[in-house]
């Protein structure tokens, strides 16, 4: 029985001493009723959250147990918020890649963190809540994703993208001073929080505001306030033994000594800045400006302000042709950026409304239709013109050239033509296997008239025809005896070395005797 108790009571003592040892090299799971996976391999000593959806605060406790195994933690997946006290407290942490889709870090997400170090936070943060960082004494790096547009990442320190206000100074840094850039306006809260290194900070002229505990928790001495109009909270921070140096007569100066604060005034003339400038040139939506830097001191500023140029939209067009779609737009002659558009559809269509005529003595002339891509018609003598060849009358072949105009660019050529006047037999004689066909009368712009003959009533085999020049009748012989023939005839008309033919008359049909 003793050795029973003895047994039980060691099993308990080593589980009391180390309670959440890492007895497997890799440890990992699905957290509860989420989507989120964790993984801890404690060689590497790097946690990776997976998976997606958010971590928030009641999932710490799973890797909390293991706090002395955890010095990376990498976010990997599509792991969309890390909520308040996600990972708070886990002070063996020295960096953080952040390499998934989060949007938003929550309240004390990463506090207590005090050997943390390094952060890289990805291209799409958009909120970073207060008390994040507070507590991480080491952090010397904030590292963002070029691609974010809603922060940024200067000398460690964090931004919002414009610069306008310090979120995070990077409080494990070794620097002694700190100049803020010229642009910035606001300090956040807890902004300088933990920066025991830190002993003197410069606030330029664009500052406006010190939030809440922008100070707390620091060993800085001096601070110097370049603004004329700084609103600093009573709940900065702000040591009451720190050297205040702002402007007299300001209204930065009316604000601290309504908080208590003792005051020393900067003198104008202690530094001379030896200022180098960069143009900035307007564009079209952005004012322009000069950035002055002191390659002394390091101090910058932004001044010299030139509006916005506006847009300068001008009217671009490409026409629209046979086969190809052209464009009407208002286009920025500065930036390219279209204002307005509007689509010409190529031309598709071109058709006469006849392209064969009977010749008559007088002129003949066909309509013409042109319908773009989409089906349609195109406004002749807006969109395009038509040009007719003289000498339209007599029998011959004839061209129409079609014009693209106005929005449309290009030629296309048409034809038609004009054919003789229809001949028919008079009359037929069959002697001794010889036919004779006679017609009435040759017509006007005819050259004589072609017999056609067959032993089918349709034409279409056995045929064979003579042709008859300026004569109204014509003899075809070496008929053969006793068949029954079918004939027919029509006009012809040589036109430059081209015979246009009349349509065929009705055919009639005789017995070869």
């Amino acid at each position: 029985m003793k050795k029973v108790f003895s047994a039980i009571f060691a099993v308990v003592l080593i589980a009391v001493i180390f309670p959440f040892n890492c007895f497997a090299s890799v440890m990992s799971g699905t957290i509860a009723d989420t989507a989120v996976d964790w993984q801890l391999d404690c060689d590497t000593k790097v946690l990776t959250i997976s998976g997606s959806g958010a971590v928030d605060d009641r999932q710490k406790s799973y890797w909390f147990s293991y706090a002395d195994y955890i010095e990376t933690i990498k976010i990997d997946g599509s792991i969309s918020y890390l909520g308040a006290h996600a990972f708070y407290d886990l002070d063996k942490v020295k960096c953080v890649e952040i390499n998934s889709n989060v949007k938003e870090l929550g309240r004390f997400c990463f506090s207590n963190c005090n050997s943390l170090n390094k952060i890289i936070l990805p291209d799409t943060l958009e909120t970073i809540c207060d008390n994040s960082f507070i507590g991480c004494y080491s952090l010397s790096s904030f590292v963002v994703d070029g691609r974010n547009t809603f922060f940024t990442a200067e000398n460690g320190a964090l931004f919002t993208d414009d610069k306008k206000q310090l979120v995070r100074y990077n409080a494990g840094s070794d620097a002694k001073e700190y100049c803020v850039p010229a642009e910035t306006e606001i300090i956040n809260a807890y902004a300088f929080a933990n920066s025991s290194n830190l002993q003197k900070v410069t606030l330029g002229t664009a500052c406006s505001k010190i939030c809440d505990s922008a100070f707390a928790d620091t060993n800085i001495r001096e601070i110097v306030i370049d603004s004329n109009d700084c609103n600093v909270s009573e709940q900065s921070n702000i040591s009451a033994d720190a050297n205040l140096f702002c402007h007299k007569g300001s209204a930065t100066e009316k604000n601290l000594k309504s908080l208590g604060y003792s005051i020393n005034y900067i003198k104008d003339d202690v530094h001379i800045h030896n200022f180098k400038s960069t143009l900035h040139k307007p564009t079209c939506t952005a004012d322009g400006y000069t950035v002055y830097y002191c390659t002394s001191c390091g101090f910058s500023k932004k001044s010299d302000y030139v509006n916005a140029l506006g847009h300068s939209y001008i009217t671009v067009s490409s026409k629209a042709g046979f086969g190809n779609d052209g464009e009407i737009s208002r286009k920025c002659s500065r930036c390219g950026i279209k204002n307005s558009s509007r689509k010409i559809f190529s031309v598709k269509q071109v058709k006469l409304s006849k392209t064969s005529y009977t010749y008559n003595g007088k002129y003949n002339t066909p309509a013409v239709t042109v319908c773009d891509s989409k089906g349609n018609k195109l406004k002749q003598n807006r969109d395009y013109k038509v040009t007719y060849i003289g000498g339209r009358k007599n029998v011959g072949k004839y061209t129409v050239k079609i014009s693209l105009i106005g929005d449309y660019s290009g030629n296309k050529n048409m034809t038609y033509c004009i054919k003789p006047q229809t001949v028919s037999v008079s009359s037929i004689n069959c002697k001794k296997l010889k036919l004779t066909v006679k017609i009435k009368k040759l017509p006007k712009q005819t050259d004589g008239f072609q017999v056609q003959y067959s032993t089918d009533k349709r034409f279409s085999k056995n045929t064979k025809k003579t042709e008859v020049k300026k004569k109204t009748s014509g003899s075809v012989s070496k008929l053969k005896k006793g068949k029954k023939y079918y004939v027919r005839v029509r006009s012809y008309k040589s036109v430059k070395g081209v015979k246009y033919y009349s349509a065929w008359s009705k055919s009639k049909s005789f017995k070869a005797k």
